[in-house]
């Protein structure tokens, strides 16, 4: 039982980083639903003019990747 109480603050810190890291996804979900829904006549677009899945959507996260590299 000792070693619970000197455990303890490392298991509220890793609860902390679940907790922002659940945060975060659902932010980057929702986000990425509104630009498909904004971004919908262009994607189309895209893919009619032969653009496979994996390009167009290389294309719109190609920023949030850089913007992780920093």
């Amino acid at each position: 039982k000792k070693y619970f109480y000197a455990l303890r603050p490392l298991l509220a810190a890793k609860w902390i980083l679940d907790i922002n890291q659940a945060i975060v996804a659902f932010m980057f979900a929702v986000l990425t639903a509104n630009t498909i829904e904004k971004e919908a006549a262009v994607i189309g677009t895209l893919r009619a003019l032969g653009y496979t899945r994996l390009e167009t959507i290389g294309h719109y996260l190609r920023p949030t990747m850089k913007s992780l590299d920093k």
